[in-house]
C-alpha cells in the first residue's frame, strides 16, 4: 500500500513559513510517503497559496516523492497557461507530477463570474480546456483546435 499526504497550504499569519514547509517535504521523504497533494482553494479563510506555485517550491525541494494536485479547477484557467505551467513542473521534478481536473462544480459556481466564466458553460469549456492541453502536450504542432 502507497501512502500520501498534503502539502500545507493554508496559513492564518501574515506571512507563510517557507523554512517550516522546506523541513516538512523533507520529513515526508524521510518517513516514505509515496507522493504529496495541493489543493485548489479559489479563495476564503485562511488564506491558501497558488497549488501551482506551491508545487513548483515542492518540486525544487524534494526529490522522491510523487507531486500531486488533488484537483485543479480548470476552467478558471487559460488552458494553454495551464499546460504550460503543469508541463514546467513536470519538468522540474523529473515527472514526478500527477494532475486531478474538476470544472469545481456548485461550489465554485458563485465565484465563475469574477474569472468571466458563465456557469451554464463549466461543462463545456473543462472538456474544452482538457481537449487543448491533451494537444498541446502530444502534439508537435497544434493550432488548438
Amino acid at each position: 500500500m502507497q501512502y500520501g499526504i498534503n502539502i500545507p497550504q493554508l496559513f492564518s499569519s501574515d506571512r507563510f513559513d517557507a523554512g517550516m514547509l522546506r523541513r516538512y517535504l523533507a520529513m515526508v521523504e524521510d518517513k516514505g510517503f509515496h507522493s504529496a497533494w495541493v489543493m485548489e482553494r479559489v479563495v476564503g479563510t485562511p488564506p491558501a497559496l497558488d497549488p501551482l506555485v506551491l508545487l513548483s517550491y515542492a518540486a525544487a525541494n524534494s526529490s522522491k516523492i510523487t507531486l500531486g494536485s488533488n484537483i485543479i479547477i480548470s476552467v478558471l484557467r487559460n488552458p494553454v497557461i495551464l499546460a504550460k505551467s503543469l508541463s514546467s513542473i513536470d519538468h522540474l521534478s523529473d515527472g514526478r507530477l500527477i494532475v486531478g481536473l474538476a470544472f469545481g462544480g456548485f461550489t465554485q459556481e458563485p465565484y465563475y463570474p469574477a474569472f468571466g466564466v458563465a456557469a451554464k458553460t463549466a461543462g463545456s469549456r473543462f472538456e474544452e480546456g482538457v481537449h487543448i492541453m491533451k494537444k498541446l502536450w502530444t502534439e508537435e504542432r497544434t493550432t488548438y483546435q
